[in-house]
Formats: C-alpha cells, sequence, structure tokens
C-alpha cells in the first residue's frame, strides 16, 4: 500500500514538474526571423552607350534677294553613335546630365526654284540639304518603378550640315557647309536588364537652324547673291548602356 503511494505521488510530481517546464517555455520570448532582403534597382551611376536609328525632317532653301524657294522639303535617312552621362536618383526622381554623338547618313533633295534662272532642276540633285554628323548635350528627368524609367529631355544640339544647288544656271554653282548649332528636346523609356546594362528608346526633335552658303569659291554671301537652307528633323532611336554602378540593397 505505501509502494502504491509512493508511485502515485511520484507520477504526480513528474506530471507538474513537466507542466511547469512547458508553462515557462511559452512564457518565453520567440526569436525574431531574420529580415527580408530586397534589392532595390538604383539608376545612380555615370554611365556609356551606344545608339542607333532613323531621323527624318523637313528643310527649305531660299535666295536672297530673288523671291525664290523650294519650300518644305524632305530629308531623312539613319543614324548610329555613342552616349555618355550621369544619373542621380532621390526616391522615384531620376536627375541626369546626358550626351550623344551620331553618324548619320540624313538627306533629301528638291526640284527647281519657283522664279527665275536660279532653277534647281538644272542639275540631277536640284537643292540638297544634308546632315553629316550631329549630336546633343540634355538634362535629363525622369521618374523611376524599379527597373522601369520615363523621361523628358532637352537642351543643346549641335551639327555639320552641308547644302548645295546642283546645276544652277550662275557660274561656279552654290555650295556651303558649316557647323550649325541649335537645340534638342524629347524623352523616352529605359528597363534595366541587369544592375548595369539597361535599353532604351528615345525620341528627339533637333532644329540646327539656317545655313546660309553662297557661290563656290567666293565664300558666303561675298560677290553675289547667297542662299539659306534650314535643318529640322525627329529622331527615334534605341540604345543599351552600361551603367558602373549596381542595386542598392533595403532591409524591411
Amino acid at each position: 500500500m505505501i509502494n502504491r503511494i509512493g508511485l502515485w505521488a511520484a507520477a504526480v510530481s513528474t506530471g507538474a514538474f513537466a507542466f511547469s517546464a512547458a508553462a515557462l517555455a511559452a512564457d518565453m520570448p520567440v526569436k525574431a526571423p531574420p529580415p527580408v532582403v530586397v534589392a532595390v534597382y538604383n539608376w545612380t551611376g555615370l554611365y556609356i552607350g551606344i545608339q542607333g536609328g532613323y531621323a527624318w525632317g523637313d528643310t527649305e532653301h531660299e535666295l536672297s534677294g530673288i523671291p525664290a524657294s523650294t519650300g518644305d522639303f524632305r530629308i531623312k535617312g539613319g543614324l548610329v553613335g555613342g552616349t555618355v552621362g550621369y544619373n542621380y536618383q532621390v526616391n522615384s526622381i531620376v536627375l541626369g546630365i546626358e550626351a550623344d554623338y551620331s553618324w548619320s547618313g540624313i538627306k533629301g533633295n528638291a526640284g527647281p526654284l519657283v522664279v527665275g534662272t536660279y532653277g534647281c532642276g538644272l542639275g540631277p540633285q536640284g537643292c540638297v540639304t544634308e546632315v553629316e554628323r550631329f549630336g546633343t548635350v540634355r538634362g535629363r528627368l525622369g521618374v523611376a518603378a524599379n527597373q522601369f524609367l520615363i523621361f523628358a529631355s532637352g537642351g543643346w544640339a549641335y551639327g555639320h550640315v552641308n547644302a548645295f544647288i546642283d546645276g544652277i544656271a550662275i557660274a561656279a554653282g552654290f555650295s556651303g557647309s558649316a557647323n550649325r548649332s541649335g537645340w534638342a528636346a524629347g524623352g523616352g523609356v529605359e528597363y534595366g536588364f541587369t544592375p548595369n546594362l539597361s535599353a532604351k528608346l528615345e525620341y528627339l526633335h533637333v532644329d540646327l537652324g539656317t545655313l546660309t552658303y553662297g557661290q563656290v569659291g567666293t565664300g558666303a554671301c561675298a560677290g553675289g547673291p547667297c542662299a539659306t537652307a534650314t535643318a529640322e528633323f525627329n529622331v527615334i532611336r534605341a540604345g543599351l548602356n552600361w551603367r558602373f554602378g549596381g542595386p542598392v540593397v533595403a532591409r524591411y
């Protein structure tokens, strides 16, 4: 009888101890899980790239002192070049500056001028405008959603423009070539495939102003009538950029 009472008491004591231990374990603080690490895309950094596309626009030739004009006619052609820039991101806003340079085949020619013997139609090409190369230096303002960036840009444009009247009925003809300066504005979208590599699609409107040229061998406007040619065109181009930087790691 005494042995049974002892065994019963031991069992009760063991159960009470186990219950107390479980209750104590339940009251102990649970260690928090490790924080989730999320890589957030960051557009900040210096970048270089390549780009290429197509341009189309309008040009017009006029002769000074004589009411003669071709009216607007088309210029168009392909282009390829390079880009360098820098972005700085604050929250979702991306500020930047970008410079680019392109070799181009932008060219067009028109038929005869309107009056007199100053006709463009005397030669096989008529009145010709050609943009051999051009570049821009622009500010950029964009809004980023992680790897996706939409931006607007605008600034200075420059280029080398050729113009001539083929077979004009004046001795030596008319021809001119000069570096011109103007403006450019547009916008586009860019997507980051990796922390360093992104692709963009961009539109720009470029205006290089007016080139004044004169008779060959006399210089522009020297010793005879002058001619002018405008150069204004639109650009659609795609590019790849390599940025020297990477993602910011955020913990939350």
